[in-house]
């Protein structure tokens, strides 16, 4: 029975299908409205249920104004935003007649079309991908013809469907043009005949080209194409020309040159297909890609499509919800920050996980999985050192990849990571989000790269004392030769390996697992390059490494290390007792004195605390850029290493001055080591008498940690285990002894080849977590964890964290003090020569034995590494009597036996020594630059402030403003201010003062800007920002003193304006008074740089 309908649009009912999401697509009548149900037609259309494929039903539609539209239509409420679907069916007219079907959403608008549909009078496929990254109403599915003629659709799916590779090509379908109707992307060459064409195959748009004549080459090219080096992919592309016109593509980048090309294909009037893989090698500049005829003829092409090859990892950001990503007890949680959308993982008995599946790997092949962390909005559940545990790990056959299975902890902070491994069959892994319970994490920005073997194919090594910045110094000049050793980690095929010095040739040897070598040292002053060249078995050269080894010249104050790697200064042995800064409210200068009084002698500080700490006679490491800042060009660099340079020559002959400290933690923290060896190289340059200190956290692998080794000459952990056991050891072993283990690994990072500082531990735990009680480290095991280091080869000591957060305890820095001044008691005896193997034995496998011998005398540093007590017995090679110094007793030794007792830790150090040795000569030093500098302390009564409701989010930038009216001119007008992290502050629209890339929270900066001034109205505007670790703050007092003396003091507060955009200003929020929670009262005034202003550019 035939029904025939013309009515106007009507609500529709809810689809309900299970698998296909369209309603009715049978088209079964309703006999109520005689209406199929779930369908309804446009104004004016004629609508007909007919006979369609194997006597299925059909939907037809027609009208009578020719050249009008007409069209059936549906409701779509079952789609979900970010969900993958796939529409196919079926659509008949009569031959010339135009039909399109599509999908649309008008909120957000957004339209997925199957473009014109030319009929021919037979059955044409239909298929369209279906994607909604945003649904603010349900999308509707379209129906559409012109008339005149009748158009009949039938087999209508909708279903969701596995999200194809993603196509790189952009605008492959031609649809969006620019003003001059070519296709957007698209262009096409100079002179050449080509245009985009319409209904080229099954209603698609193509480009065609019409050939230039022989020997003469047109084509449209795309640039930009966004390949991953080192990644595999397809390109295809349908294309129809006439017989015997040349057709093919091309991909290439010019930096450096390489080109990937198809053949060329002969057309033989029919539709053809083109595909062909191709892989890019490293890149600076990305590819564009080529279509191109040769010769004469025309030719047309469509979909042209650029794959990687396999599944790869998608939705990475979470912009798309939960889309690819199985989550089990988590959420996409909105950070109202820069990172937007997050995975948060939350358990409490059981881990959390989110997993995505099924991604494509290659044997053999090396892949760097990254992503970034933090501790998630939930803080209920975290260890004692205030941290949750998580890991991402790449899955294969259920089982982590081996080495990518080790649990990490975070904080509040983003950390970015990495995971580098290599499957070792081709095959499918799932990526593995996982929270252990109890805990919450957020997770983003989860990637997956192909990267080259981690670990370089030659290292060409220096021996110490040689290791040292690989040069010679006034302490090693007397040496004739200098050794070092070649690895080969990656050139299996090599048959030969040459090092050329000096114009000589040297064929290297192996011995056990590498080539070593010995050659003459230069005697001039000057760079002379070591060359190892590896060759095949046709003497062809297949790697080569290179390292400048440098004869220095003699400075005034140089500072290097001995073979066994202990600090020289002048010539001059120390050991350096140190500390990473000290928190309170005394003075720079008060807290020296009581670090000298405590047995310090170095201390980690700002240029500007110099001469505080010498003055109390303490030696300093500087700090320095951890990288340099982002340059526009070479003139932007010259600039700024001039000012830099300047900047840096007063303190380059301050007495002092005995190294400098770049960054800390930076493996951990996720900073890429490229950045932090650049600027070392940088400071090298400046100093290359001095060494660089990099200390990391206790985490990562050894391979992975020896990128960020490159980056320094004094390498070291910081590890702080008590109470035991604790969690800040990433070691089986959490107990006290882990120091020593750690001092171990950092030997094995640097091959035992750059000295070895560890940093210990200064606080308690509390002081980091707000919790109470507070369990500080007490007098003995301050003492073993010392010992421990020094008894594994440490070669300097640091402690972190003094009154952090505010917690001021001078009672733990005096009971600290024990321990510093019994080393620096000791310090003769540790900087001498170490006895291998030690004369003293035990048969105890829990005791370490230290022997040195100084001066004609023998010490030994006994160690009970274990929590026993017990008696032990002890065999000497001579009969002598002992002194235990430290605790006032000896010990007789008869026939070269004796025994003691150990409790847990205990340490010993016995001594045929009737004294200590004379102390070691500290440097001499004083203050260079004069008297202090001072001012007033008006930004103490301050408040940091931010704009309402957004210090926490990570990034965020800011404007603050405030207008005073000034009735004359005043004769002084001091201004104090500072961030976290960074600010530029601007009167009456004259940059007057910054922190960028300059100075930190610490440091209140202070500049007279009375010049800056005018009578009547003026305005303080400042702009701050995060750095991406919040909280963020700023802090300012501007305080202006009149004629008359009078002054008047204007402060950050509730009275500030903040805006986000300059528009719309709100009172700012007040976080704290000056010496509020996190910034404490660790902020001093400093003379303002204006020299940096603009120095290194500016966020925004």
């Amino acid at each position: 029975m035939k029904l025939i309908f013309s009515l106007a649009l009507a609500c529709l009912a809810v689809c309900s299908a299970a698998e296909n999401l369209i309603g009715n697509p049978g088209f079964e009548m309703n006999p109520a409205t005689g209406l199929p149900k779930m369908w309804t037609l446009s104004k004016g259309a004629v609508g007909e249920i007919v006979e369609g494929i194997s006597g299925k039903n059909a939907l037809q539609v027609s009208g009578a104004e020719d050249g009008k539209r007409y069209w059936w239509l549906q409701s779509l409420n079952q789609i979900v935003p970010g969900h993958f679907y796939r529409l196919t069916g079926k659509v008949k007219g009569p031959a010339g007649m135009q039909a399109a079907v599509y999908v649309e959403c008008s909120n957000p608008w957004k339209t997925i079309s199957s473009g014109p549909i030319v009929c021919n009078g037979e059955w044409q496929e239909i298929s369209l991908a279906i994607e909604f990254p945003k649904l603010n109403r349900p999308p509707y599915l379209v129906l559409r013809m012109t008339a005149p003629g009748k158009a009949l659709f039938a087999d209508l799916t909708l279903a969701k469907a596995k999200r194809p590779p993603e196509n790189l090509v952009k605008n492959p379908d031609f649809s969006r043009t620019g003003k001059d109707g070519t296709p957007m992307h698209w262009h096409l060459s100079k002179g050449a005949e080509g245009k985009r064409a319409a209904d080229v195959s099954g209603g698609k748009y193509g480009l065609q080209m019409t050939g230039a004549g022989p020997g003469k080459t047109v084509h449209f090219m795309q640039g930009d194409i966004p390949v991953k080096a080192g990644t595999e992919y397809q390109l295809s592309v349908r294309f129809k020309g006439r017989k015997g016109t040349l057709f093919g593509a091309y991909l290439e980048t010019n930096a450096p040159w390489q080109t990937h090309a198809s053949p060329m294909v002969k057309c033989n009037g029919e539709w053809q297909n083109l595909k062909w893989k191709f892989k890019f090698t490293d890149f600076r500049k990305r590819p564009y890609l080529v279509f191109r005829l040769k010769g004469a003829g025309e030719v047309v092409f469509c979909e042209p499509e650029i794959t990687a090859e396999g599944r790869t990892l998608e939705n990475g950001d979470f912009s798309a919800g939960a889309k690819e990503w199985e989550v089990e007890s988590g959420k996409i949680a909105d950070t109202k920050s820069s990172y937007g959308k997050v995975l948060e993982l939350t358990c409490v008995t059981k881990n959390a996980s989110a997993r995505q599946s099924g991604i494509t790997v290659k044997g053999g092949q090396y892949y760097q999985l990254r992503y970034e962390v933090r501790g998630g909005s939930d803080r209920t559940h975290r260890d004692a050192q205030g941290a949750v545990w998580f890991r991402v790990i790449p899955l294969m056959n259920g089982k982590a990849i081996p080495g990518t299975g080790a649990w990490h902890d975070s904080f509040d902070a983003w950390q970015a990571k990495t995971v580098t491994f290599k499957p070792e069959q081709d095959g499918k892994i799932d990526i593995l989000c996982e929270v252990k319970a109890p805990g919450c994490v957020q997770f983003d920005h989860i990637a997956l790269d192909t990267v080259k073997e981690p670990v370089p194919p030659l290292e060409l090594l220096l021996n110490a004392p040689f290791s040292f910045r690989d040069g010679v110094y006034s302490s090693n000049r007397g040496e004739k030769t200098f050794s070092g050793e070649l690895l080969n980690n990656g050139v299996p095929e090599a048959m030969q390996l040459i090092l050329t010095f000096q114009d000589r040739e040297y064929p290297l040897k192996k011995h056990g697992a590498a080539y070593p070598f010995t050659l003459d040292v230069p005697s001039r002053i000057g760079e002379y390059p070591i060359v190892v060249r590896a060759l095949d078995r046709q003497g062809k050269k297949i790697a080569e490494i290179t390292r400048k080894f440098r004869v220095n010249a003699p400075a005034e104050r140089e500072v290097s290390f001995r073979k066994d790697h202990v600090m020289l200064i002048d010539g001059e042995p120390f050991f350096p007792l140190g500390v990473w800064g000290v928190d309170g409210r005394k003075t720079t200068a008060e807290k020296a004195e009581i670090l000298a009084d405590a047995g310090f002698n170095t201390a980690r500080c700002a240029a500007d605390q110099i001469d505080d700490f010498a003055s109390a006679g303490l030696m300093v490491l500087m700090k320095v850029p951890e990288s340099l800042p982002k340059f526009t060009d070479s003139a932007h660099f010259e600039r700024w290493d001039r000012m830099y340079r300047k900047g840096m020559q007063k303190y380059l002959k301050h007495p002092s001055l005995i190294g400098y400290c770049n960054t800390d933690e930076p493996a951990w923290r996720g900073v890429a080591s490229a950045p932090v060896v650049e600027a070392y190289e940088y400071i090298r340059k400046i100093d290359p008498y001095r060494p660089v200190m990099l200390n990391e956290a206790p985490r990562g692998k050894i391979a992975d940690l020896r990128s960020y080794a490159a980056a320094c000459d004094t390498y070291g952990v910081d590890i702080y285990p008590v109470p035991s056991p604790n969690p800040h050891s990433g070691l089986d072993d959490k107990t006290m002894t882990c120091v020593g283990r750690y001092a171990d690994l950092c030997r094995e990072v640097v091959r035992d080849r750059k000295p070895v500082w560890m940093t210990l531990q200064g606080f308690a735990w509390g002081m980091v977590t707000h919790k109470k009680p507070f369990v500080y480290p007490a007098h003995e095991q301050n003492r073993f964890m010392a010992y421990n280091a020094v008894a594994h080869g440490a070669t300097g000591l640091f402690w972190w964290g003094i009154n952090c957060n505010g917690y001021e305890n001078w009672d733990f820095v005096r009971e600290l003090g024990k321990t510093v001044r019994e080393i620096r008691a000791m310090a003769p005896v540790l900087v001498s020569g170490t006895v291998r193997p030690a004369k003293l034995a035990a048969a105890n496998p829990e005791l370490n034995i230290l022997h040195k011998r100084c001066n004609g005398k023998n010490w030994y540093i006994v160690l009970n590494e274990s929590p026993k007590s017990f008696n032990a017995d002890f065999k000497l090679d001579r009969t002598e009597k002992l002194n235990v110094f430290f605790e006032n007793r000896g010990i007789a030794c008869a026939d070269g036996t004796f025994s003691d007792e150990f409790t847990p830790y205990a340490v010993h150090v016995y001594s045929d020594a009737s004294e200590l040795l004379a102390p070691l000569k500290q440097p001499a030093t004083r203050r260079m630059f004069g008297k202090a500098f001072s001012s007033t302390d008006d930004f103490k009564e301050a408040s940091w402030i931010w704009f309402p409701g957004k210090n926490r989010i990570p990034k965020h930038q800011s404007y603050f403003k405030c207008e005073f009216e000034l009735h004359e001119m005043p004769v002084k007008a001091e201004l104090f201010a500072t961030a976290d992290d960074f600010f530029r502050a601007y009167i009456n629209g004259k940059a007057v003062m910054e922190h960028y890339h300059s100075r930190d929270y610490t440091e209140v900066s202070v500049r007279n800007i009375a010049e800056f001034l005018r009578t009547g109205k003026n305005t303080l505007l400042i702009k701050a920002g995060d750095g991406g670790m919040a909280p963020c703050g700023l802090l300012y007092a501007l305080r202006i003193t009149g004629r008359d003396g009078k002054v008047k003091t204007l402060l950050s507060d509730a009275s500030t304006l903040a805006s986000e955009n300059k528009r719309e200003w709100v009172p700012a929020e007040v976080i704290g008074k000056y010496g509020c929670k996190p910034w404490l009262f660790r902020s001093k005034a400093k003379p303002a740089d204006t020299e940096s202003i603009g120095a290194f550019g500016f966020p925004f």
